[in-house]
């Protein structure tokens, strides 16, 4: 099986210098558009995170931040967190830091984050970018309070891949196309 036997030859480091070469070279384009800063959006993410029912006290890590769209989102809202943004593009970083915000490279299947440290975590874009998933729930899992939230949003999904077969195979080619 052709499919099966080029995605054998990914490895995980061949995804994470993708990523990072695509959003090296995307960074300032994502800033000036506004990625994720719409209104539907921003209700969408205050409204898994509490809304303005209830305040979040404490540290948010948003991982994968890129130009710290969804940071700003949160700072404009009644939640009263220390924001880190951590990403995997140095370019990005630079927007976050200049935007002032924290912001730290770092990898999210491996969160360079204390033990039942954080309140909020959110991850907006990013499951579908990692090689493993998983890890990063684990981590996820690893570094939140106990009461602590995570929130994701903007990631395919069945229902989505079954909206067209060129979103499915574009899925199933992801792999392929970042050792490509």
């Amino acid at each position: 099986n052709l499919k099966k036997d080029l995605c054998d030859t990914i490895g995980e480091q061949d995804v994470k210098t993708a990523n990072i070469n695509v959003y090296e070279a995307t960074i300032d384009a994502y800033n000036s558009v506004g990625i994720h800063t719409d209104s539907t959006t921003r209700g969408r993410f205050l409204s898994a995170i509490g809304g303005n029912k209830e305040s979040i006290n404490g540290w948010h890590l948003d991982v994968g931040c890129g130009a710290g769209n969804v940071m700003e989102m949160i700072a404009q809202s009644n939640h009263k967190v220390h924001q880190i943004g951590l990403d995997i593009s140095i370019s990005a970083l630079m927007i976050v830091r200049q935007r002032g915000f924290c912001a730290i490279l770092g990898d999210a299947e491996a969160l360079p984050i204390k033990t039942q440290s954080l309140k909020l975590i959110t991850a907006s874009s990013v499951l579908h970018h990692l090689y493993s998933p998983i890890r990063f729930l684990q981590e996820s899992n690893r570094i939140l309070l106990p009461q602590g939230k995570l929130v994701t949003d903007f990631d395919p999904s069945q229902r989505a891949a079954n909206w067209s077969w060129f979103a499915k195979k574009l899925y199933e080619w992801r792999l392929p196309t970042y050792r490509l």
